[in-house]
């Protein structure tokens, strides 16, 4: 956010011929708006586009985990392992 030296602000003010009221006034107004977006605050926020795909809890909570991942490949070995001793049992008893 924009930060503003008040003094400068007000000093500049009374300058140009506002009455030290009608600047304190300016001021005061200013700092209590001072929560609106500046121009590299809009420039830098997200898009519709990115909210759009960003992931929803849902997303993460449905994604595998690296445990999940783990398991599902131990798994997938066991059962070829098993396949290959299977085939090399029948391999050997046709061989008979």
């Amino acid at each position: 956010m924009a930060h503003l030296d008040t003094y400068a602000a007000f000093k500049k003010l009374t300058q140009q011929g506002f009455t030290e009221e009608q600047a304190e006034i300016m001021i005061q107004t200013f700092n209590q708006a001072n929560g609106v977006a500046t121009k590299d605050d809009i420039k830098n926020m997200a898009t519709k586009d990115d909210i759009k795909n960003m992931a929803t809890k849902d997303d993460i909570k449905n994604m595998a985990t690296k445990e999940y991942v783990a398991k599902w490949m131990i798994n997938m070995l066991l059962i070829i392992l098993s396949l290959l001793i299977a085939q090399t049992a029948l391999v050997v008893t046709l061989l008979r």
